[in-house]
């Protein structure tokens, strides 16, 4: 059976969380989020629990510095071209 549910984008984090336990217990076959991100050269989605290692790692390289202004960025971005 297939349920089509609206998320506040407030609470996706829990949403994903609950889904993942139900997963976990067997009550939840698969899942598919229309806006998911895809792991490159695949069509796999990316997990939540890889997605929050991605950002866990974002937070601690920001806390120690390990960032660019933006400014820097674009001005990258642009050399590219």
């Amino acid at each position: 059976m297939t349920y089509h549910i609206n998320i506040k984008k407030s609470k996706v984090e829990e949403f994903l969380l609950i889904i993942e336990s139900l997963k976990k217990l067997g009550v939840v076959q698969s899942f598919k989020t229309a806006d998911s991100l895809a792991i490159p050269g695949t069509e796999e989605p990316v997990t939540t629990k890889e997605l929050i290692k991605v950002l866990d790692k974002a937070e601690k390289e920001s806390m120690a510095g390990k960032i660019l202004p933006s400014e820097q960025v674009k001005k990258m971005i642009e050399s590219w071209k």
